[in-house]
C-alpha cells in the first residue's frame, strides 16, 4: 500500500511491457510520424503509458467494470504519484515573476545582445532544404548553456532539460517536425528565467531568499549574456577567418586582377570593369583553376549589381565572393555534375543550350541518379525548366541553370513564383480596373 509498484496487483515486469505497448506503432501509421522516437516515448505515448499503469494499478476488476472506475483509477493513480505537480506550480509561479514591466525593462537593456546570441546559436543547426532554421533545436540550447559556463555543479544537462520544458508553450503534439523540439524567440527568454529559478531553487545557502526575482535576472543576465556574446563574436571571426583561407587562392588571384583593374589607385573597380577582367583570356584561366567556374564568376557580379554597387573595393569582393561560395555549398557537387553533362550536350560548343536540349540532359538518367544521390530530385530540374519557360528563356547558359538552382534553395521562391503564375490572370480580369477580385473571378 502507498507504493505504485506495490508486487501484488502491479510488478517490475508490468512497467516493461506497459512501455513496449505505449511505444508501438503500427507501420502503416509509422509514416505519418516522421519524427517519432523509436526508442523513446512521445507525449502522447507517455500519456498512454500513464493511463495503463494507472488501470493496472487500480482498476479493481471484479468482472463488472463501469466507466467512472477507469476515472477513479486514474484520480488514484495522480494522487499517489503527484505527477507533474512540481513542475506545473514552479511554470505558474515563472509566469507571474516573469511577466511583469519591471522584467520587461530587464530584457529590452540586454536586447540586442540576447537577439545575436539567440540568431547565433539558431544559426548552429543544419538548415532544412536551404532554408534558415527559424527557432533554437534543444541540441543547440544546451551548447549555448555550456558555452557560457552555466552547466556545472547541481545545474546538470538534465536541469536544462527542464528550463526548455517550462519554456515551451503547451501545444498539440507534432510528430512531423521537430518544432516540439525547438524554442521560439518568446520562448528562448522564458528559458533564460527558467534557468534563473531553477539555479535559485537548487542553491541551499539562502543567500537568495528575499530577493526579488527581477534582479536576479537582471544579475543573471549582466554576468553571463555579454559573455556568451563576445563569445559569439569570437568564434563568428574565427569562422570568417577559416572561410578566408578555404578560398584563399580565389583571393589571391582577384587581388592580382583588381590590382591590374585599380589603374588609378583609387581602392575602387567599376563592376563593368571587373566583369571584362574577370572574362579575359589572361585571367579566366587563373580564376577557374582556383576553382572558380564562369557560371560562379558571372552570379558573382550579379549579385554585387543587385546589392546596388556600380564601383566596389576588394573588400566588398571578398565578401560577395564568400557569401555566393557559403549559399552554393549545398549544391557544389550536383553543379559538378550538371557543368560536365552541360558540355557534353553543347555539340556546337557555344556555351549554350536551347530548351529541348536542356530539357533532355535533365532527364539524362545517369545525371538524375547522381543527383538523387545529394539530395536533387527530378522534380526540382524540372521546376527550373519551368522557371526558364516563364521567364521567356531561349539560350541557356551554365550561370543560368546556376542562378535556377539557388533560387529553387530560396525559401520565398514559391510565394514570389505563385505571384508570377497569378498575375496575367489577375491583369486580364476585371480586377486590373478594380483591384479586387470577386468570387466569380477566382
Amino acid at each position: 500500500p502507498g507504493k505504485l509498484i506495490d508486487g501484488h496487483t502491479t510488478h517490475s515486469s508490468d512497467t516493461d511491457c506497459i512501455y513496449v505497448a505505449a511505444n508501438v506503432v503500427g507501420k502503416s501509421r509509422r509514416e505519418q510520424f516522421k519524427f517519432l522516437p523509436d526508442r523513446a516515448l512521445a507525449r502522447f505515448q507517455f500519456v498512454e503509458a500513464v493511463v495503463r499503469m494507472a488501470l493496472r494499478r487500480f482498476l479493481k476488476n471484479d468482472g463488472v467494470v463501469i466507466p467512472f472506475m477507469y476515472v477513479d483509477a486514474i484520480e488514484s493513480f495522480t494522487e499517489l504519484t503527484r505527477i507533474g505537480e512540481s513542475l506545473t506550480q514552479l511554470r505558474q509561479v515563472l509566469h507571474r515573476e516573469l511577466f511583469t514591466e519591471e522584467c520587461d525593462t530587464v530584457i529590452q537593456d540586454y536586447h540586442d545582445m540576447l537577439v545575436a546570441v539567440f540568431g547565433h546559436y539558431r544559426g548552429l543547426a543544419r538548415k532544412s532544404q536551404g532554408k534558415k532554421p527559424k527557432n533554437l533545436p534543444f541540441a543547440n540550447w544546451v551548447t549555448f548553456l555550456k558555452d557560457a559556463d552555466l552547466i556545472s555543479g547541481e545545474f546538470t544537462a538534465q536541469t536544462a532539460g527542464e528550463a526548455f520544458a517550462l519554456a515551451r508553450s503547451v501545444r498539440v503534439d507534432d510528430t512531423s517536425t521537430t518544432r516540439h523540439m525547438e524554442l521560439s524567440w518568446s520562448e528562448f527568454l522564458v528559458a533564460l528565467a527558467a534557468v534563473v529559478k531553477l539555479r535559485t531553487k537548487l542553491r541551499s545557502d539562502g543567500e537568495l531568499e528575499g530577493v526579488s526575482f527581477v534582479k536576479v535576472f537582471d544579475e543573471f543576465l549582466d554576468m553571463y549574456i555579454p559573455d556568451a556574446y563576445q563569445s559569439m563574436v569570437e568564434s563568428s571571426d574565427n569562422r570568417s577567418a577559416k572561410r578566408r583561407q578555404e578560398f584563399q587562392g580565389i583571393i589571391d588571384v582577384f587581388e592580382r586582377l583588381f590590382l591590374e583593374a585599380d589603374s588609378s589607385r583609387r581602392g575602387l573597380v567599376s563592376i563593368t570593369m571587373l566583369e571584362r577582367k574577370m572574362r579575359h583570356s589572361t585571367w579566366k584561366p587563373q580564376l577557374t583553376k582556383a576553382k572558380l567556374t564562369s557560371a560562379e564568376a558571372s552570379l558573382l557580379v550579379a549579385r554585387l549589381q543587385e546589392d546596388g554597387y556600380a564601383n566596389v573595393t576588394m573588400e566588398q569582393i571578398v565578401e560577395g565572393l564568400l557569401r555566393l561560395k557559403e549559399h552554393i555549398r549545398p549544391i557544389q557537387r550536383a553543379l559538378v555534375y550538371i557543368d560536365k553533362s552541360f558540355n557534353e550536350y553543347d555539340f556546337d560548343e557555344s556555351g549554350t543550350l536551347d530548351m529541348s536540349e536542356f530539357t533532355k540532359l535533365i532527364r539524362d538518367p545517369m545525371l538524375t541518379r547522381r543527383l538523387k544521390n545529394i539530395g536533387i530530385e527530378e522534380q526540382d530540374l524540372l521546376r527550373i525548366v519551368e522557371v526558364l519557360t516563364e521567364q521567356s528563356v531561349v539560350a541557356l547558359t551554365m550561370d543560368k541553370v546556376l542562378e535556377c538552382l539557388l533560387l529553387l534553395r530560396d525559401p520565398d521562391f514559391v510565394a514570389r513564383r505563385g505571384v508570377m503564375v497569378i498575375r496575367p490572370y489577375f491583369e486580364q480580369s476585371r480586377a486590373a480596373r478594380t483591384g479586387a477580385l470577386n468570387r466569380e473571378d477566382v
